[in-house]
């Protein structure tokens, strides 16, 4: 893996694009780039963790149920709990009454009793 370079058109130094041609703000449903870090155990500088976490929360979309978890858990292991306990916080808007059913998006849409959403969770 590479981490990009600043360029003369581009303003990634220090971040991994979310995909070969990714222009920086783009909405996105979900940062899979964030998954390198954990689960994957890709080896980064810290900076570049934070970095990632921050640019690609800005431009998630509403993301679905296991998404904030991932992003939680990355601040965690950099320390930042504050940072962590924000973003933690998001993941309650997916949990629908009356049994408190996570869902996969904070609407009444997608998959209900989403499992994927309860596994970040409780990772988190």
């Amino acid at each position: 893996l590479v981490i990009s370079q600043s360029g003369a058109s581009t303003s990634w130094s220090g971040r991994f694009p979310e995909f070969d041609g990714y222009t920086q703000g783009t909405l996105i449903k979900q940062a899979s780039v964030v998954l390198m870090g954990y689960p994957l155990g890709v080896s980064m500088p810290d900076d570049v963790r934070r970095n990632d976490i921050t640019v690609y929360e800005k431009c998630t979309d509403k993301g679905p149920g296991m998404t904030y978890s991932m992003y939680s858990v990355g601040m965690l292991e950099l320390g930042d709990e504050t940072t962590a306990g924000r973003l933690f916080q998001i993941q309650f808007k997916n949990l629908r009454a009356p049994f408190k059913v996570w869902n996969e998006y904070p609407e009444y849409v997608g998959c209900t009793n989403f499992l994927t959403a309860v596994g970040g969770f409780l990772q988190s």
